[in-house]
């Protein structure tokens, strides 16, 4: 067995490298987009908005969404529906 043999199998022997985790997007209206540009003033945006993640982060604050009682009430009424077609 050659010497190339020998790191040949060392290297396919070795752990593949683990996979970058996949980069954050984010959709914005334009009026959203203007308002943090104004809110941002000289600073760049991205700066801004992870500063601005920092610092809620830091302060453990919490947002919890409100739910659209309407679109929930829509769709509980759908689901009532549906299971009433499936046991009739």
């Amino acid at each position: 067995m050659s010497i190339s043999e020998r790191s040949f199998n060392a290297v396919a022997a070795a752990q593949p490298p683990k996979k970058r985790e996949a980069p954050f997007s984010l959709r914005l209206s334009f009026d959203e987009k203007a308002a943090l540009r104004d809110l941002a003033g000289d600073m760049p945006l991205g700066g801004y908005i992870k500063a601005i993640l920092k610092e809620a982060i830091d302060e453990g604050k919490t947002v919890s969404p409100k739910p659209d009682s309407q679109a929930v009430g829509r769709a509980l009424g759908q689901l009532s529906y549906a299971q009433k077609l499936v046991t009739a």
